[in-house]
């Protein structure tokens, strides 16, 4: 059964039940909800399987959720920020005005040139995913006599968990190739650019081996004798967030498959090098299970099909479940096809819930927005609800929202 999987699972809602539904009563609906200590044990995880060694420095993706609170405490943890955006980069400086300029990495993808500028001239890691900047420099050109990252694709397609996160191969946007590479060299030198820096991220939702990061790393250290300055190798972020706690993430290996990469270079073709740090990206991994999504019914509604009446290949009766939220406020069900585990909190049975929760259905939890795509889960098996019950929606602590994307705002008609 589903609530007792959760239940074993040991999700940190099914302690909070009761604190959960009064907030709900007291703030209304649609409502996000984020739990700091999940945050906190997730950020540990990843320090114990794969820092120092191969990790030496963590970077938060912060267009996996931008919330000032979350970013204090992932601040707090000692992590530093990876920014697709001027709006990001400038938004970390007005919550930490002391953070130091290198625990943030800018690594925007066709942005205008001037976007450029800003992260420049504040010092921070600024990553080229594209030689057209040089080519076309802003004016005065901040690129020259400048520190800075390359973004490279390593030409490994087909990792992600949707085809609109795989980020590596010739159809995807992102990243300079190596055939590219050459006819960069001149331009460098042209602007005395110093290349301290070589990244690559090639998809994300990553959840089954075999696990890319150490192919990663054999490919971008292939670079380091065209680019003997460079001090860092980032290699990304990517790591999925498995939907049980039966098939977790299998960080030791991934570190140790790493590690025998550098190991091998270190005993190779780096024998007379230092070793660069190794840097990595994690987003989701550390706050999709933080965040909880309530959302109250507004109505039901059953579509009963008798056979041969009308076009349709589903007989029997339909139950719908609609709720006071849509993919304006949960965009991973529409853009991603993501699955998030859905109860019914009001009635939710077990320690600390309702212990006559009362009898199961199944149908589909639909949104209020008029497109027919608005679906939060299909054919879901829930305790049986009635206008008014709290649904949680699970799992979204991570790219969820659709308002303003990645420090960009949208702009009025």
């Amino acid at each position: 059964m589903e609530e007792e999987r959760i239940y074993k699972e040991g999700k940190w809602w099914t302690r909070r039940r009761g604190e959960l539904l009064g907030l709900a009563a007291k703030e209304g609906t649609p409502l996000y909800i984020y739990d700091e200590q999940t945050i906190i044990n997730q950020i540990n995880t990843l320090k114990q399987t794969m820092s120092p060694a191969p990790i030496t420095r963590f970077f938060y993706s912060i267009k996996a959720n931008s919330h000032a609170l979350l970013l204090k405490t992932v601040y707090e943890q000692g992590l530093g920020f990876e920014c697709v955006s001027v709006n990001e980069v400038l938004l970390i400086f007005r919550l930490f005005p002391n953070i130091s300029p290198k625990k943030i990495l800018y690594t925007p993808n066709f942005v205008p040139v001037s976007d450029y500028i800003i992260p420049l001239q504040l010092g921070v890691n600024v990553t080229l995913d594209s030689p057209y900047p040089l080519y076309n420099p802003p004016s005065p050109n901040f690129f020259s006599n400048s520190s800075i990252f390359l973004r490279i694709d390593p030409l490994l397609p087909d990792y992600g968990h949707h085809s609109h996160v795989s980020t590596s191969g010739q159809t995807s946007k992102f990243g300079i190739p190596f055939s590219s590479i050459p006819s960069l060299l001149p331009l460098l030198e042209k602007y005395s650019i110093n290349v301290i820096g070589l990244h690559a991220h090639i998809g994300s939702g990553l959840l089954l081996p075999p696990f890319p990061y150490d192919m990663i790393v054999t490919k971008l250290f292939s670079l380091l004798p065209m680019f003997p300055n460079v001090q860092f190798v980032d290699i990304g972020g990517g790591l999925g967030v498995p939907l049980t706690t039966e098939d977790p993430i299998p960080l030791k290996s991934i570190a140790e498959s790493i590690n025998t990469v550098v190991q091998n270079w270190k005993e190779g073709e780096g024998k007379d090098r230092k070793l660069p740090e190794l840097w990595m990206e994690p987003g989701r991994f550390i706050v999709a299970d933080s965040g909880v999504l309530l959302t109250s019914v507004t109505q039901c509604k059953d579509k009963y099909i008798e056979e041969g009446e009308g076009r349709t290949s589903t007989m029997g009766n339909y139950r719908y479940i609609g709720v006071d939220t849509g993919f304006n406020t949960l965009l991973r069900p529409i853009l991603y096809d993501g699955f998030h585990t859905i109860v019914n909190l009001t009635k939710f049975g077990g320690p600390g819930g309702d212990p006559n929760g009362g009898e199961w259905e199944e149908g589909d939890v639909v949104g209020c927005i008029c497109e027919s795509g608005d679906v939060m889960g299909r054919r879901r098996r829930l305790r049986k609800a009635e206008a008014g019950d709290v649904l949680l929606i699970d799992v979204v602590g991570c790219i969820c929202e659709s308002g303003d994307v990645m420090g960009r705002r949208r702009r009025l008609r």
